[in-house]
């Protein structure tokens, strides 16, 4: 304040006019009312101008060229109201005043468009207020309305965009659905072409083997010896291809030996087995049961009974016990003449093989849980077991001197010891629907899944040699002299 009086001759405020309000107003005209700058107050004193300009040996306008620039702004800057743009000390105004002298660049200077803005603000809070509220209003109303606007076009868009994946997916659904209908009546043309074709190869084969049957049954009739066996290879060439001529020739064979031909009446039968003396049949069948009759006379002796169909059977060496296994998961033996039940084998899925060991002893079972085992005939107790996974075996066989056993499964054909279940050798083939060993105990014979019939050494499991059917069908049995 100092410094401006002596520069100008007089205070920023009219003084004059001060004294006649009250103090608090004073105190506001301070605090608010904004200061001219020295030029600016010499224009302001008007005539008093010139006797304060006479005092300092010049005339208002050199005296307000004189003051303007630096001056004007290092008494602004000295004086502002906002003590944060004013001089940090009377130092730091001291050297500018002393720059100033010395023709240096000074640190006052105009204040920029922000400092303006803020006085501007503070001088007029009610309309600044009120204006940015309006201009709140209108950029909040533009905001949103434009963010409206863009989402109904990035949803009107995705419509879009839904409608036609949509459509996409639709006319793609309908090619693959045509597709498949077309592929659908490709398979099941060609499934019913297979069909024909194998019915006509099947119906080709039977009457094949129906004409073979019957011609080999005409030799063997020529021979009265053979009289039996040609009447049995009419009877099934006839059950493939009825004829006239085999008709005629079974009639004439069944004359000659009428009382030698008994009929044996089970349903269903699902195996039949002549006992070695050739005195006993025993079969099974569908209706859980297995039955015995008397060869010579068709005679039922006994009947031995189950929880599910009968499928093998096999009678002990003295033809006393006769074992027999089923649908039931169990292998059981029974006295042949009594039909008794002597002991109880178990497993856990269908038996679908049993044989005796030739000492009586033991049986051999082989079932769908995977595993082929040994148990003692008269107690029914486990002695050894193999295990072929998830397999199945289908056919077990005793060596003649009942040490070891042939089991084969849907894949290999295994020998094992009764007494162990150490395997002994295996042979790999497309499955065994039957194996027996050579009455040496040497040489084992495996029919197979596949239309094969192998021949491999039982000690090692080398093959000696193979043969094929000519079509790919399960060969039903085989034999070894």
């Amino acid at each position: 304040m100092v410094l401006y009086e002596l520069l100008v001759g007089s205070l920023p405020l009219d003084m004059k006019e001060l004294r006649k309000v009250a103090l608090g107003e004073v105190l506001r005209a301070i605090r608010e009312t904004p200061v001219p700058k020295p030029t600016a107050r010499i224009t302001q004193m008007g005539a008093a101008a010139e006797g304060m300009a006479r005092h300092r040996s010049a005339d208002p306008g050199q005296l307000k060229r004189d003051l303007s620039g630096d001056l004007d702004w290092i008494v602004m800057k000295a004086i502002d109201k906002d003590r944060h743009c004013r001089y940090a000390s009377a130092s730091e105004f001291a050297a500018d005043i002393e720059r100033f002298l010395k023709s240096e660049p000074v640190l006052a200077g105009p204040p920029g468009a922000a400092y303006r803005l803020r006085k501007f603000v503070v001088r007029h809070k009610r309309p600044v207020a009120a204006a940015a509220a309006v201009v709140l209003a209108l950029v909040a109303g533009i905001v949103t309305t434009t963010w409206q606007a863009r989402v109904a076009r990035q949803q009107r868009a995705a419509a879009i965009s839904e409608k036609a994946e949509a459509e996409r997916q639709r006319v793609r659904a309908e090619q693959q659905a045509l597709e498949a209908a077309k592929q659908r009546d490709a398979a099941q043309a060609a499934s019913r072409l297979a069909q024909q074709e194998s019915a006509r190869a099947n119906e080709s084969s039977r009457l094949a083997l129906a004409r073979q049957l019957a011609a080999q049954a005409s030799l063997l009739a020529q021979d009265p010896a053979s009289n039996s066996l040609s009447a049995l290879l009419f009877i099934e060439s006839m059950i493939r291809q009825p004829s006239i001529q085999s008709n005629q020739m079974l009639n004439r064979l069944l004359g000659v030996f009428p009382k030698q031909v008994q009929f044996i009446d089970h349903a269903g039968s699902g195996d039949l087995v002549f006992s070695h003396n050739g005195r006993w049949i025993a079969t099974g069948g569908d209706d859980n049961t297995a039955r015995i009759f008397e060869a010579s006379t068709g005679k039922e002796i006994s009947r031995l009974a189950h929880e599910g169909p009968v499928s093998s059977l096999s009678f002990g060496p003295d033809e006393t016990l006769i074992a027999s296994g089923s649908d039931d998961g169990s292998a059981r033996s029974f006295d042949t003449s009594t039909g008794k039940e002597q002991s109880r084998l178990r497993h856990n899925r269908m038996v679908f093989s049993v044989s005796f060991s030739p000492d009586g002893s033991s049986v051999a079972t082989g079932a769908g849980d995977g595993t082929a085992r040994v148990f003692e005939a008269a107690t029914g107790r486990e002695i050894s077991r193999v295990t072929d996974g998830p397999s199945l075996f289908e056919t077990v066989a005793f060596s003649p001197d009942s040490r070891w056993v042939a089991a084969g499964s849907v894949s290999t054909a295994y020998v094992f010891e009764a007494a162990t279940g150490r395997e002994v050798s295996r042979f790999s083939l497309g499955g065994a629907s039957r194996v027996l060993l050579s009455p040496d105990g040497r040489w084992i014979g495996a029919a197979g899944f596949d239309g094969s019939a192998t021949v491999f050494e039982a000690a090692t499991g080398k093959g000696l040699f193979r043969l094929f059917s000519g079509c790919w069908s399960k060969v039903q049995s085989a034999a070894v002299e």
